[in-house]
């Protein structure tokens, strides 16, 4: 399992589909915490920007925060290692196929509005799912506040800031649990190895989590709420 999931927790490219220019959305913040590490514009010594490269993808703009903006993720040349969408939920299912032709390996889908919904959402759910078992892609969500991995400096989440690095990891459902305690790690100075908000566990779920961690050498324990 840790061979399986280091391209999710090390990568080497990020790729952000539903990338903003809008500053209070989701799209932007996410892109905003990959490049330097904090969205809330408070930078400090956990504000570092992501050590791998970072694509932005929206068909609607050419350029977002300095980086080139393609329109489609199929238009990317370098192999794409994490994909975080963060798009309409409609769309999330075309965006998987795409992701499946491009061979990622890993999917962050941020977008809400699936299982958690109700029988059309879990429908949807299940839609995007099949596409990624079919393609070999593993998925954390939907509906999910994503990773943070402080010894590689990324916040491939929609928290608005890092905490200290350091020796626990964290697991959640709850994305508003974990915001919480980034908030409260960044007031007590206490840090983190990996904090993991997993939303409707429709692949990847917390045995997988702990038994990568279980081998971790960036953390000594696991928390998991």
């Amino acid at each position: 399992m840790k061979e399986e999931l280091e391209k999710l927790f090390n990568p080497s490219s990020i790729a952000v589909i539903g990338a903003s220019r809008d500053h209070n959305s989701v799209g932007y913040g996410i892109l905003r915490n990959l490049l330097t590490g904090s969205s809330n514009g408070e930078h400090s010594a956990y504000s570092t920007p992501f050590k791998g490269k970072v694509f932005a993808i929206n068909p609607h703009a050419e350029n977002i925060q300095g980086l080139q903006c393609y329109p489609s993720i199929l238009k990317i040349k370098e192999d794409i290692d994490v994909a975080i969408i963060s798009v309409p939920v409609k769309f999330v299912p075309d965006v998987m196929k795409e992701c499946a032709k491009k061979k990622v390996k890993f999917a962050i889908i941020i977008s809400a509005g699936f299982g958690e919904t109700g029988e059309e959402g879990k429908k949807l759910q299940d839609e995007v799912l099949d596409i990624a078992k079919k393609s070999n892609i593993r998925i954390v969500g939907p509906n999910c506040l994503g990773i943070i991995r402080t010894e590689n400096s990324m916040n491939a989440s929609f928290a608005p800031c890092m905490p200290p690095e350091g020796e626990i990891a964290f697991i959640s459902q709850s994305g508003a649990l974990a915001d919480s305690i980034i908030d409260w790690a960044i007031e007590k100075r206490y840090g983190f190895s990996t904090i993991i908000s997993y939303g409707n566990k429709s692949d990847l779920d917390t045995a997988d989590f702990i038994k990568y961690l279980g081998n971790d050498k960036y953390k000594s324990n696991c928390a998991l709420c």
